[in-house]
């Protein structure tokens, strides 16, 4: 398995992915419904010899991931040549299709964080050239944002085509899976055996859920932090419980305890996307926002989540003085300890 996580990897275009975008573009392109049959036949990805179930599994997960991005493919019925009825698929634009893109002052907010922070020379060079370009669009005026003071730490994605594709395998012959996972982007990696049950994605983010086989229970890990991925000769001796792929993956999510609730001070009228996070208000409220908990000299107070512990933290690091957690302390420490960090690597003061 491979060493260092951090380390610059290829760019390049993977076959799930390239499968994903032949799909939507073939039932984009069609006057009417399309059956699986003819998907086998003509999208390439599905027709590589597979049997029927194979493909009716790959594609009922394809429909899946591509609903979680947005993109609504709906079923009707059809008759095939000899007059037999049968299901056709084809992509909705009206639920699929996004008008022209603005951005709101908090959305900005995320862009411009975006673009202060990147892990390589080359990632830098790019983020901030696609921001510069928004920016001589007019996106900065119109939205009227003011940045962040540290941008959003993402994950580092090592996965490649080779990765991804073990996954699609395995979820489709029933057969478990070996990776390497970092828990954190800084801690050491395990090696991790499973029992593959599902692919969803949950607040923007994809995750592999399964029986864990040495740790002897159901385990969910964010895509993004595995590699190193390759099928074992085995098959699954734990079979997927009832449910479908985003059930699966929010029940994991919930047992491991990956979601928190926190308090978080804003000391100013920023940090949208944070704020977003709060719980609504209630019907008398008629703006239907959160209300401050308590009182606060610098500022008002509002209770966060339940969110992805991770992201939170993020976030908060993000957008830091603007906003300052206040507990619970495990969060608290965890901001803290990404912002040293971030200041060891890149320069700047300590928080």
């Amino acid at each position: 398995m491979s060493g260092n996580r951090n380390s610059e990897v290829e760019v390049h275009w993977d076959d799930a992915s390239g499968r994903l975008l032949n799909l939507v573009i073939a039932l984009l392109n069609q006057r009417m419904p399309r059956s699986l049959s003819w998907i086998a036949g003509h999208v390439d990805g599905y027709g590589d010899g597979d049997s029927a179930d194979t493909v009716r599994k790959r594609f009922s997960r394809d429909r899946q991931v591509l609903e979680d991005l947005g993109i609504r493919i709906v079923e009707s019925e059809i008759h095939d040549d000899d007059n037999h009825p049968e299901t056709g698929f084809r992509v909705e634009r009206s639920l699929s299709f996004l008008p022209e893109i603005s951005f709101t002052p908090g959305e900005w907010d995320a862009v411009t964080a975006a673009s202060r922070w990147a892990l390589t020379d080359s990632q830098a060079r790019q983020v901030r050239s696609a921001f510069s370009k928004l920016a001589a669009a007019g996106q900065r005026e119109s939205a009227g944002g003011v940045s962040p003071v540290v941008g959003e730490v993402p994950d580092t994605l090592d996965l490649g085509g080779e990765d991804v594709e073990a996954i699609n395998r395995a979820l489709d012959r029933g057969l478990a899976l070996e990776f390497r996972y970092w828990p954190t982007p800084l801690a050491q990696p395990q090696d991790r055996r499973m029992d593959p049950w599902a692919l969803a994605a949950r607040d923007g983010k994809l995750f592999l859920t399964g029986f864990d086989l040495d740790r002897e229970g159901q385990r969910t890990f964010r895509l993004s932090r595995l590699t190193d991925v390759a099928v074992l000769q085995q098959f699954i001796t734990h079979d997927r419980p009832a449910g479908s792929p985003r059930s699966l993956v929010a029940r994991g999510l919930a047992a491991a305890a990956t979601e928190t609730t926190a308090r978080v001070l804003f000391t100013t009228d920023g940090a949208h996307e944070l704020r977003a996070l709060a719980a609504p208000g209630t019907p008398d409220n008629p703006d239907n926002r959160a209300e401050p908990q308590l009182t606060d000299p610098r500022g008002e107070v509002l209770t966060l989540g339940p969110v992805d512990r991770d992201r939170l933290v993020r976030l908060a690091a993000a957008y830091a003085p603007d906003a300052l957690v206040l507990d619970p302390p495990e969060v608290v420490d965890a901001v803290i300890t990404l912002l040293d960090h971030a200041a060891t690597v890149y320069g700047g003061e300590q928080p």
